[in-house]
């Protein structure tokens, strides 16, 4: 299974990743897609859905509680978002040993991402969908390639942004604060 979290707004191109989807649906019959989250784009969503006769293999759940369980059982984890800030969703991916496909031009997820390491950086600039069905389908070719990079996921971030780096980091800021005050 594929599987996106996020709002359901512009900036997170959840469009683009079912055009994407829509490319790959009859290579990888058995693979399902999965966008998690709640906006004002869901009858949007929902008609391209319908209109790329993809019902049945494309599911909007809306928001869940549990989130955690969702990421452990995906396959991949996808971002097509055009910005974020952080990339709190693909960093949680990640965490839950789920390699993430984002695009190398977006904001927030492209720091967290070593490509071909921990996911993969898709150039998305000759056409995003094409790009991102061609990526995500390379990988769901290859199931060991696929579990390679869940294994780098989890370590990877908690060594960048783990607690002690988190605490060092803030410990420093405060420092900073009080040697102006």
């Amino acid at each position: 299974m594929l599987l996106a979290v996020g709002r359901l707004a512009s900036q997170k191109d959840h469009g683009c990743l079912i055009d994407a989807f829509a490319i790959l649906a009859p290579r990888f019959p058995d693979w399902t897609l999965r966008i998690v989250g709640e906006g004002d784009l869901r009858g949007q969503l929902e008609r391209q859905i319908a209109d790329r006769g993809l019902v049945e293999r494309i599911e909007l759940p809306g928001a869940i509680r549990e989130i955690d369980a969702e990421y452990r059982k995906a396959s991949l984890f996808v971002s097509p978002s055009k910005y974020e800030s952080f990339g709190l969703a693909t960093a949680e991916s990640l965490l839950n040993g789920t390699p993430a496909v984002v695009f190398d031009d977006c904001p927030g997820t492209d720091a967290l991402i070593e490509n071909g390491v921990n996911g993969v950086l898709v150039d998305g600039r000759k056409g995003r969908a094409e790009a991102l069905a061609n990526a995500l389908g390379r990988l769901m070719d290859a199931p060991q390639e696929i579990e390679r990079l869940s294994q780098a996921g989890a370590s990877r971030i908690r060594e960048v942004y783990g607690l002690s780096k988190t605490l060092d980091a803030w410990e420093s800021v405060l420092r900073d604060f009080a040697a102006r005050c």
